[in-house]
């Protein structure tokens, strides 16, 4: 498992926090997706031999939104 953090542009409150999560969730590959809204960004635990980090902004996209920057956390 591979776990990376995003930061995502534009979301506003719990409704955008949910927009993104479900997306993410509902990825083929995404184990868990949790939104912190005071800092723009989700934690993503996916693996890694199931998807890409271009799917996951792709999942971001069609939800609406747009991620920023990834940061991969070190295991």
């Amino acid at each position: 498992m591979e776990k990376v953090i995003a930061k995502i542009d534009d979301m506003h409150c719990e409704h955008c926090q949910h927009i993104v999560e479900d997306a993410l969730e509902a990825t083929n590959g995404v184990q868990y997706a949790n939104v912190t809204l005071e800092k723009d960004e989700v934690v993503i635990e996916f693996d890694e031999h199931k998807l890409q980090i271009a799917e996951i902004s792709d999942a971001v996209a069609n939800a609406g939104y747009d991620v920023r920057l990834y940061t991969v956390v070190e295991k």
